[in-house]
């Protein structure tokens, strides 16, 4: 490898590392509390047999949705609450209806839930998206008892009709935690 391509990885390297942070928003003076070095987010995407039956899947995986549900969740609850976690749980509007003691367990344990479309599809067509979401946000309220703050990435934007422009949700806190993105995702189906 010669000076000019070393000089070159690094033109590409420094117009990456620009590209990046033109994206991103940083945070200016953060401080982390004393002694920690990291922060996680915990997140689940709790979609049952939504994801499966789209997918058209044979009887046998849509079973392994169903267990995601009957006994993966209160699971994964019953992990975060031992150790003290509190995560967000992305779930499909459609959930609140087929599983909503286990989501309501949820929101009592502490955790986050938001939301991740009504049946884990975005419509192609305007106005049955936004009925989805509007469906997908009463369910998820009328589960938690408030507006969830957090959104699945997929679909963070939101679409208005009226204007026929897609707007960021909020990302205030109502819980006292914020939520992000930047995901370890555990499947709970």
């Amino acid at each position: 490898m010669t000076t000019i391509d070393l000089d070159q990885q690094l033109v590409e390297l420094r117009s990456a590392a620009d590209a990046y942070a033109a994206r991103h928003q940083f945070i200016p003076d953060l401080t982390w509390p004393e002694g920690v070095r990291i922060a996680v987010n915990f997140t689940c995407d709790f979609d049952a047999m939504l994801l499966r039956r789209l997918l058209n899947e044979p009887p046998m995986q849509l079973a392994k949705g169903e267990f995601g549900g009957r006994v993966g969740i209160w699971r994964l609850i019953e992990l975060f609450d031992a150790h003290g976690v509190k995560a967000t749980i992305f779930t499909p509007g459609r959930i609140c209806e087929l599983y909503p003691e286990a989501l309501r367990a949820v929101v009592e344990s502490g955790h986050e839930i938001a939301d991740h479309m009504w049946e884990h599809r975005v419509p192609k067509e305007p106005a049955l998206e936004e009925d989805h979401l509007a469906k997908t946000v009463t369910a998820l309220e009328r589960i938690a008892g408030r507006r969830q703050s957090a959104h699945a990435a997929a679909i963070a934007l939101r679409y208005s009709g009226s204007t026929g422009l897609f707007t960021a949700p909020s990302t205030q806190p109502t819980n006292g935690r914020t939520t992000s993105t930047a995901r370890a995702v555990a499947m709970a189906s």
